[in-house]
């Protein structure tokens, strides 16, 4: 017999394994300064460092379209379930690792069980859900990511107090999630399969434009995840204060995801991204300029207002132009756009920021982004 598609389990389990994605970065964003600091004797250690945070993103970039390739060929949820193993063991690893490589290296790792787990579960949300409940679901799942950021922030914030190896064993939650995985997911029945793809044509101006959009957005929420901390430590906020201040951001945006299903009701796609890059362009502008704990955090609140929105409103967007045998194949490329943003502007910023200083770096970046906001207006 056939299960509904809208059970709690069902909706649990895949909004709980989309926040894995989340997870990966903030738990460990607010140790940065503790971690540049034991290893201060390495030459480059302001840089790899920073790619602690970075390197997932780089290498799921990379990994992403054959993941999306095998999620359209097998069942979506034997990657996912192989992702979230990889995902687990790898990030909790480094609790127990004394050298930076061998840090860098399991992060990579977590990148691939990322790229399988990203690709499958926003693959599986399209089958599940169609029209308006889609739209619903996205929301839904931005919303509960942004919750979970706030707690993985707070939490990761907290644990780096007592240094910073204890925020990695919270990758180690992956593992909760396989059991579900496999017993309801696999049990319930989609309302959309992949079928044969013979017949399906991709559309590719679609999927590279959003593709692009994505890199920007979620890119430019980067730059402030790894160079928020360094600023706050020179105002010499702590970094539990720190890991607030970013998660109060993440909260904000829970509210946007939440509106998200009735503002599309009301507004084409393109508005919808338009004030997302205003959003987020004008936040991290404010948080570049200020020289205060108060304005930072101001700009960090503006900035929440945009990512609320970026992530729901581009996978709706994508998902509704894709069809379902391509499916996995252009979430794939979207986050490969996603991932490839959140590596290359974060490194970017901080190559210009030895030049030109972090106040103008980001407040550059930021009236960029703003830009954007208006250029995209008209795209339908």
């Amino acid at each position: 017999m056939k299960k509904k598609v809208d059970r709690w389990p069902v909706v649990a389990t895949l909004v709980g394994v989309s926040s894995l994605s989340v997870l990966a970065g903030t738990v460990v964003t607010p140790a940065l300064p503790l971690l540049e600091a034991h290893f201060s004797s390495h030459p480059s250690a302001g840089h790899l460092v920073r790619m602690v945070l970075t390197i997932p993103s780089l290498v799921i970039a990379l990994v992403s379209p054959f993941a999306g390739m095998l999620t359209d060929r097998v069942d979506r949820r034997l990657p996912l379930a192989v992702g979230l193993v990889l995902f687990g063991l790898a990030g909790g690893s480094g609790y127990l690792l004394s050298s930076l490589t061998g840090i860098l290296v399991s992060r990579g790792l977590v990148g691939v069980g990322i790229a399988l787990i990203a690709t499958s579960v926003t693959a599986l949300i399209a089958d599940f859900y169609q029209g308006d409940s889609r739209s619903r679901f996205m929301g839904l799942q931005a919303a509960l990511m942004g919750i979970g950021g706030v707690f993985f922030l707070a939490g990761g914030g907290l644990l780096a107090e007592l240094g910073w190896r204890p925020p990695f064993l919270l990758h180690l939650i992956a593992l909760v999630f396989v059991v579900p995985v496999l017993f309801v997911l696999w049990r319930s029945e989609r309302v959309s399969e992949p079928g044969a793809a013979d017949d399906a044509r991709m559309p590719w101006g679609d999927v590279a434009f959003l593709t692009m959009a994505v890199f920007a957005g979620m890119g430019g929420f980067y730059i402030l995840l790894v160079q928020v901390p360094f600023k706050l430590d020179l105002l010499s906020i702590s970094p539990t204060l720190s890991g607030v201040a970013i998660a109060l951001s993440t909260l904000v945006g829970v509210f946007t995801s939440l509106a998200y299903a009735p503002l599309k009701r009301r507004f084409h796609y393109s508005t919808i991204l338009s004030v997302t890059f205003l959003c987020i362009g004008i936040g991290m502008a404010v948080t570049g300029y200020s020289s205060s704990f108060a304005g930072v955090q101001g700009g960090l609140l503006i900035v929440g207002l945009g990512i609320g929105l970026i992530m729901a409103n581009c996978t709706v967007w994508l998902t509704s132009k894709v069809p379902a045998p391509l499916r996995g194949r252009a979430v794939g490329i979207f986050m490969t756009g996603l991932f490839l943003g959140q590596f290359l502007m974060p490194l970017a910023s901080q190559l210009l920021v030895a030049d030109f200083g972090l106040t103008r770096v980001l407040t550059s970046f930021g009236g960029a982004l703003a830009l954007l906001g208006l250029a995209v207006l008209k795209r339908r």
